[in-house]
């Protein structure tokens, strides 16, 4: 009888070694899953933020403000490849095919107005340059599509004078997947030039 009391008892303790290691190994499996779904969700949370003009992973500890200042990013780097113009035709087409990723077919209306008025022909055959100046932009970030507005003024420099027009700007933005050609994740449409008046003339 002793001999089957002792065997009675290691069996207890054997199922109970057991089952605290099933309980164990259930434990950390559950934590381990828990870390894994508490990091995709941290990882899901990163935003870009602009930095000098370049966008940098960072945590979202104000995705509403950060979107605003890549959507603003987003519409003064297409000014800046649109309506900064240097006298070589393929700096021209260069900047205008990297523009093309920033929108739809509205944002080429600027592009395809100067070639048929033979604008960028007249430029670089007088060794002209065109320079964008923003004043501000403005975008309602409230609901999609987001409506902006852009300030600003243009710069036409010849060998003997100085032109100066207002450039005034709107478009709405759409959120859609970065690329390495879009890393702010917009696509502007409805691109459309509200004021390009003359400001001013001076002789250099």
């Amino acid at each position: 009888m002793e001999s089957l009391r002792n065997i009675d008892t290691a069996f207890q303790k054997l199922r109970l070694h057991a089952l605290v290691t099933v309980l164990a190994s259930v434990g950390f499996s559950i934590a381990v899953c828990w870390w894994a779904f508490d990091y995709a969700n941290k990882a899901s949370d990163r935003v870009y933020i602009i930095n000098n003009g370049a966008a940098t992973d960072a945590q979202a500890s104000s995705v509403k403000a950060n979107r605003e200042a890549e959507a603003k990013h987003h519409i003064r780097y297409y000014h800046d490849l649109i309506f900064n113009i240097s006298p070589d035709p393929r700096s021209i087409d260069y900047n205008a095919q990297r523009a093309w990723y920033l929108g739809d077919g509205s944002i080429k209306l600027p592009y395809e107005q100067n070639k048929e008025n033979n604008f960028y022909n007249q430029l670089i055959g007088g060794n002209m340059r065109q320079e964008f100046r923003e004043d501000s932009i403005r975008v309602n970030m409230k609901s999609m599509p987001y409506k902006a507005f852009i300030y600003g003024k243009v710069t036409i420099t010849r060998a003997s004078s100085r032109l100066t027009k207002t450039l005034v700007t709107s478009c709405e933005l759409v959120d859609v997947n970065r690329s390495d050609n879009n890393s702010n994740g917009f696509l502007m449409q409805n691109f459309t030039i509200l004021e390009n008046k003359k400001l001013s003339s001076e002789s250099r």
